[in-house]
């Protein structure tokens, strides 16, 4: 069975006080790809693009808080990051430390990492049979 692989664009949604992952799953189809590995770099680069749009770190912004499960990110790891990478931080009103200082500058790796450890992203690749297509 031959495999494609497609980048999706989760489709978030709002609840007033956050977003969460459609209960449904799935997502918008962006992009269609026949190794795993250019469809990764694909959607990381979009994850990254998504990253440096939000408010996170810039005057205290809560953007990004906003798509985090913070029962699920390890404050200890964030704060490991961020000391290992020289950004300055405080306690954030969500429970975890958020930097006080603009991220859109990192270089895609470190954005990578971060997310990794934030356990968010906006694009991701699904496996998809083409024989059927």
């Amino acid at each position: 069975m031959s495999v494609g692989y497609v980048v999706l664009e989760i489709g978030w949604e709002y609840n007033d006080e956050g977003y969460n992952r459609p209960e449904s799953g799935g997502g918008r189809p962006v992009a269609f790809y026949n190794t795993y590995a250019k469809a990764k770099a694909v959607a990381d680069k979009k994850n990254a693009d998504y990253f440096r749009t939000l408010e996170w770190g810039k005057n205290r912004s809560y953007d990004l808080e906003g798509f985090l499960d913070r029962y699920d990110v390890s404050d200890d790891a964030l704060v490991e990051w961020y000391d290992a990478n020289n950004i300055p931080y405080a306690y954030g009103d969500w429970g975890l430390h958020a930097p006080v200082v603009d991220l859109s500058d990192l270089p895609d790796d470190k954005i990578f990492q971060l997310l990794d450890i934030l356990k968010v992203k906006w694009y991701e690749v699904v496996a998809v049979p083409i024989d059927s297509l």
